[in-house]
């Protein structure tokens, strides 16, 4: 006997949203904003909707209104925007749910299963880019309504007029947005077929009106699908046009159809193995990553317990669900047209999901943008999550008859993926810390900055934010009164920008940097270079003092004379990371200490520099960079406590063999800079014989 459900409906869309905040919303409290996000953030704040407009003009000019719209709601507080994006996720997977069960309404177990893979998609991992996604998940949702109005207006006759309006408003809202699902509309015409040709009534419930009698015309599905496909068919030509003849591609270019026109064979063949890699890439190797078990060492014994428990929740969420809902209770329903039934059906998801893989590929394929798992080309997996959900799923269908298979195979899938997911919030979350401490500990040694400077370091350790993210908050902390269109300050990673906007590693060189919104002007002459290398403290770089420093990047000590520490002003400004984005001040630990210790050496303030030392060794907090001890090295023998020196000296090269030059520059500075008694003059020179430093 049938088992009949247990739960009302209505509960399926809560398993939804417990399955996204298992897998996304566990550290929503502690992440902040990434890469795109904080320039999303900053124009916002200063510029409003008029700064959105001026940034997606050359882009995506319809996105201005969600982001001044949604701006104005929810500020600049990285909590809000997290929180909206994982509504907008979860909301994606209940509207699919829905589409699905107009479209299959008889496959509520496999519709189940395809929303809960497609929430907890492992490609894609960018959930916490709050700002920018929230808009993806957004449209994402929005284009699904339009399809299930589209089905509706099939199925309701009365009102077929209204419902397609309604869909093809929604329809336009996608395609005129955002690129990523456009080509996604091209399954409109395959999902019609699929409602028509499995519903016989559609073919007979046409009916043309003659002033003599009343004629029944019966059409074929094909017929019945080209009807009602073409309005939409031409809205998608009429986008295709605006985007390329009117708009054009002003960001990305469709290099596929200049390799076509150069060399088609070559190109197709090409595009095949790109095709077929991005497949495998989205469908297979995707997956694979659940089995990527967090190192104990790596990610800490607490955090290791929540990934645990996240995963053992979702699993025995989804499974216990199953089971009574009645999902679990047959592994395959009673054929009713023979036993190919349950294998047509599995093949027909599969074709379905092979198909929209296919589509989502489009747009990427066309202007050669590589599709991977790691960040940032891992954005480019979300329109693929559908298909690859399906195509999962009609594999499963394949699977042996037995009762519990499936559930548990699906169970265990998504409740390992849960953990996936968990995993990359812990290292968005780790990503946020680093940035918060960046700004601090800038902030602490640069109090203020001349206009005009440009920073320049080797890339930083902050995975998820680019310079260009970067310079958002610099401009932010430095700049709080910013009104013009002209910002006052730049961050370039030298490797990222060397060669290109920034020419050479040469004095002298104007750069300009259009941000879209706003731009910068300034020279290489005004740069400032820093080193920032966790959970070492983050160093402005002195051409005098720095470049015995080991392990510098070697970019880094070719960019070494460029470094004017000059830019930095101590004038009684202190500039402050907006608290509304990093939050208070953070205790003050050995960093602090570094920081104010390098500013007051920069300053001549050697008695400042050893008063700093004293207060942080006083800490217990030793440094993680043991030549950070030489700043304060330095100010005990410029202020005449040479044991205190000698001391650090001693522990430097102790920790760090490699700093010898280093230490070798600081004594032969110490030497120079005083008038010593020959006492003490014979204790340097002890000193530097220990070191090897060759004498001048």
């Amino acid at each position: 006997m049938k088992r009949k459900l247990t739960l009302p409906t209505w509960t399926i869309p809560l398993l939804f949203g417990a399955v996204v905040l298992l897998a996304y919303g566990l550290l929503a409290r502690q992440q902040g904003f990434y890469w795109d996000d904080l320039p999303f953030a900053w124009i916002g704040h200063f510029f409003g909707a008029e700064g959105y407009a001026r940034y997606f003009a050359t882009n995506r000019p319809l996105r201005t209104w969600f982001f001044a719209l949604f701006n104005s709601l929810l500020g600049q507080n990285p909590f809000y925007w997290q929180l909206f994006a994982l509504f907008w996720r979860w909301m994606t997977g209940v509207t699919l749910w829905g589409l699905l069960r107009l479209i299959w309404p008889k496959a509520e177990r496999q519709i189940l299963w395809v929303v809960l893979l497609f929430l907890v998609y492992p490609g894609f991992g960018q959930q916490y880019i709050a700002i920018n996604y929230s808009n993806f998940f957004f449209i994402q949702t929005v284009f699904f309504v339009s399809l299930a109005l589209m089905v509706l207006a099939l199925k309701r006759r009365r009102w077929f007029w209204s419902l397609t309006a309604a869909s093809l408003a929604l329809s336009a809202l996608n395609l005129f947005t955002l690129e990523y699902f456009a080509m996604l509309d091209l399954l409109r015409p395959i999902l019609l077929w699929v409602v028509v040709a499995e519903n016989q009534t559609f073919t007979t419930e046409y009916t043309e009106n003659t002033e003599k009698n009343k004629k029944i015309c019966v059409h074929s599905p094909l017929l019945l699908t080209t009807y009602h496909f073409l309005p939409y068919f031409l809205l998608l030509t009429s986008y295709l046009l605006w985007r390329v003849f009117i708009f054009k591609f002003q960001t990305y270019q469709p290099v596929l159809a200049d390799e076509m026109q150069v060399s088609p064979w070559v190109a197709s063949l090409g595009l095949l193995g790109t095709v077929l890699h991005d497949l495998y890439v989205t469908g297979i190797e995707a997956w694979f990553r659940v089995f990527s078990l967090p190192n104990l060492a790596e990610f800490g014994p607490r955090s290791t317990l929540v990934y645990a428990g996240a995963v053992i929740a979702g699993a025995a969420g989804v499974v216990a669900f199953s089971w009574v809902t009645g999902a679990g209770q047959k592994s395959r329903p009673e054929p009713v047209e023979g036993p190919g039934t349950q294998r047509k059906t599995a093949l027909t998801w599969i074709g379905s999901g092979l198909v929209t893989m296919l589509l989502s590929g489009v747009p990427f394929w066309l202007t050669r943008l590589p599709i991977r798992l790691e960040f940032p080309n891992d954005r480019f997996t979300l329109p693929f999550a559908l298909g690859v959900s399906l195509v999962l799923v009609g594999l499963l269908d394949l699977l042996p008859p037995r009762r519990w298979l499936q559930p548990v195979v699906v169970s265990l899938l998504v409740g390992l993926a849960i953990g996936v997911q968990f995993q990359n919030a812990n290292l968005y979350r780790r990503d946020w810390t680093l940035l918060k401490s960046f700004f601090w500990q800038l902030t602490w040694r640069a109090p203020a900055l001349e206009p005009d400077t440009l920073l320049l370091s080797f890339a930083s350790p902050v995975a998820h934010s680019s310079d260009n993210s970067m310079t958002a908050p610099l401009n932010w902390t430095y700049a709080p009164g910013l009104s013009g269109w002209q910002m006052p300050y730049l961050y370039y990673f030298i490797d990222v920008r060397l060669g290109k906007s920034l020419p050479a590693l040469e004095p002298g060189l104007p750069i300009f940097e259009d941000y879209l919104t706003t731009y910068f002007k300034g020279n290489t002459s005004n740069a400032v270079v820093l080193d920032y290398a966790p959970p070492g403290c983050l160093r402005i770089l002195h051409p005098g003092y720095d470049a015995g420093i080991p392990l510098l990047p070697p970019l880094t000590k070719d960019a070494l004379p460029l470094s004017n520490p000059d830019r930095i002003l101590d004038d009684g400004s202190a500039a402050r990371p907006p608290e509304a984005l990093f939050g208070p001040e953070p205790e003050h630990r050995w960093c602090y200490y570094f920081e104010k210790a390098e500013l007051a050496r920069q300053g001549g303030n050697w008695a400042e520099v050893a008063r700093l030392g004293e207060e942080a060794f006083a800490l217990g907090d030793y440094p993680n960079e043991a030549t950070e001890r030489v700043v304060f090295l330095e100010g005990y023998a410029r202020t005449g406590e040479l044991d205190k020196a000698r001391k650090l000296s001693d522990q430097v090269i102790a920790v760090t063999p490699l700093a010898g030059p280093m230490l070798c520059q600081a004594w032969a500075r110490i030497e120079q800079a005083m008038d010593w008694t020959n006492e003490d003059l014979a204790i340097i020179r002890e000193i530097q014989a220990g070191l090897e430093c060759s004498q001048p």
